[in-house]
């Protein structure tokens, strides 16, 4: 009688879902590594707006600037005044 080796169609066939396996490990790996650049890029570009809108916030709420401000208005008010004491 003729023994059948099945073993060796199922090492191929092991062999094939391993290299198989190891493709898709490689492609998810891949993929996380574009996924976890791409976050990281989002991070970087929303922690920079937020360094711009607390700079110009700050600048905003600054004493100077109100004082730039208010010596602007300063003569438009005084224009009024005189106007309406006068007029």
């Amino acid at each position: 009688m003729d023994t059948i080796d099945e073993t060796g169609e199922s090492t191929t066939s092991t062999t094939t879902s391993t290299e198989e396996l190891n493709q898709l490990i490689q492609q998810t790996q891949q993929e996380s590594t574009v996924e976890d650049k791409r976050n990281l890029d989002t991070l970087a570009y929303f922690k920079q707006r937020i360094k711009e809108e607390e700079k110009r916030h700050s600048k905003h709420c600054s004493i100077n600037y109100w004082k730039q401000d208010y010596s602007k208005l300063l003569p438009k008010l005084k224009a009024v005044q005189q106007t309406v004491t006068t007029g």
